[in-house]
Parts: structure tokens; sequence; C-alpha cells
């Protein structure tokens, strides 16, 4: 599972997060890209996967920055 946004210590946030369920375990993802959206909650997102590159693809909609 992907988390995207949200608060922490009560400020917005842009970090990503992957929990493995298998493990239990949170796991910090780092970006590999300099246009990582602002931070922010209350949004949608959703992970896309391009099928020729694999490279993948998160677009976040709505919330607030």
């Amino acid at each position: 599972m992907i988390v995207f946004g949200g608060f922490v210590e009560g400020e917005r946030v842009n970090q990503t997060f992957k929990f493995t369920f298998k493990t239990g375990e949170w796991k910090l993802v780092t970006l590999n890209s300099e246009h990582a959206p602002e931070p922010r909650a209350g949004h949608s997102a959703t992970l896309h996967i391009n099928e020729e590159t694999g490279e993948p693809f998160m677009y976040v909609f709505g919330g607030k920055n």
C-alpha cells in the first residue's frame, strides 16, 4: 500500500510511505523526481505503472496545500 501526504504533527507533508502487509513494516519512499507535489491533505491519489517502461507515476487530485 502506498500513502502520500497527510499530516505529521499538525503540518501537511508531501512524504510517500510504503506499507508491506506481510511484514507490517512502513518504509519512507525516496522520490526520484524534482516534480514532487506540494505538501497536501484531503486529496485522492492513485499509482500507475507505465506498461512500456515500467516507470511508476502517481496522480494526485484535489486536497489542500
